[in-house]
């Protein structure tokens, strides 16, 4: 018999071992046997470095965003045997950091400082008898949201608040009195209007924790009245009683409109460690888009700093 190259594989029918020459057959065989191996191998290795990785993680977890850990201390500390006393220092990459969405509730504090265009006059007898040019003011307002998280970039904000704004103006009139002389007076004009207020915000975290934000509100008003006050800055007159200062409270302003404002701005947020915690500054632009007052030409922008407090879950 001539020496062959063989191959050697199992016959299931008979139940013994067939040695045939070889052939094509018998080398395809070889080399899928040996790609199994080989893949049989890189599989493993993926395998084997993915438990590692896991458990790693479980041993020291990472710093979520946007999400408390409270959870994972008491581990942590029982496996390092680390007393609660000293301080935890978490040290990751870019790359260990996982970003979860969420959602979170919040309560803020709005203070606003006006700016005014326009004048705002006092009618008596359906005429106007004084004239204010130059109102200014400010207000505060206290507000509830919810804000969702529709990517780790993107989110949007509900809220609604009650505002509360306060404008005034002074100016001096000279009234005539006997023998051609005039007295001066000191009118102040007080406005005071209350709205409860919708506002919708869409917020983009350009950088970690930093977001730039625009949005718009509606408020509804619920309240708008005026206060006149007359001072008399001159001796010779006096008012009924010696008195010199009148007060004409709690007119009502009956003219005044709901408001609808553009806002931009953006916010900073502070998250507390290892709590769901966190307050937020968000400083931002008031465009209000209609009249403050019917038939006049009196409207008004603002300034405002909003300090919050925010709890995710």
């Amino acid at each position: 018999m001539q020496n062959e190259n063989r191959c050697i594989y199992p016959d299931n029918k008979n139940g013994f071992i067939k040695i045939k020459k070889m052939n094509r057959f018998c080398k395809i065989f070889k080399i899928l046997f040996l790609l199994i191996i080989l893949f049989n191998l890189v599989y493993t290795q993926q395998n084997i470095s993915q438990k590692k990785k896991a458990k790693t993680e479980e041993k020291l977890p990472l710093l979520l965003i946007n999400k408390s850990i409270n959870d994972y201390i008491p581990k942590l500390l029982s496996r390092a045997n680390i007393d609660t006393s000293f301080n935890l220092i978490y040290q990751s990459t870019l790359e260990d950091i996982i970003i979860e969405k969420v959602s979170e509730i919040n309560f803020s504090f709005d203070i606003n400082y006006f700016i005014t265009n326009g004048r705002f006059n006092i009618f008596e007898n359906n005429e106007p008898i004084l004239l204010f040019e130059n109102l200014k003011g400010s207000s505060f307002s206290f507000s509830i949201g919810y804000e969702n998280y529709l990517s780790n970039d993107f989110s949007y904000s509900l809220g609604l608040s009650y505002e509360k704004y306060y404008l005034y103006d002074l100016t001096n009139y000279n009234i005539p009195i006997i023998n051609n002389n005039y007295a001066t007076t000191e009118h102040k004009a007080e406005l005071n209007l209350n709205y409860f207020a919708l506002q919708s915000f869409l917020k983009y975290e350009i950088i970690n924790n930093f977001k730039i934000l625009t949005g718009f509100s509606y408020g509804i008003l619920n309240k708008s009245t005026y206060n006149h006050i007359v001072k008399l800055k001159s001796d010779e007159i006096i008012y009924e009683g010696n008195l010199k200062e009148k007060k004409f409270t709690d007119k009502n302003l009956d003219n005044a409109l709901n408001d609808f404002s553009l806002l931009i701005g953006f916010a900073y947020r502070m998250p507390f460690i290892f709590s769901n915690y966190g307050i937020e500054i968000n400083p931002n632009y008031n465009i209000r888009l209609n009249k403050l007052i019917k038939q006049t030409d009196l409207s008004l922008s603002a300034f405002i700093i909003k300090l919050k407090v925010f709890y995710l879950f």
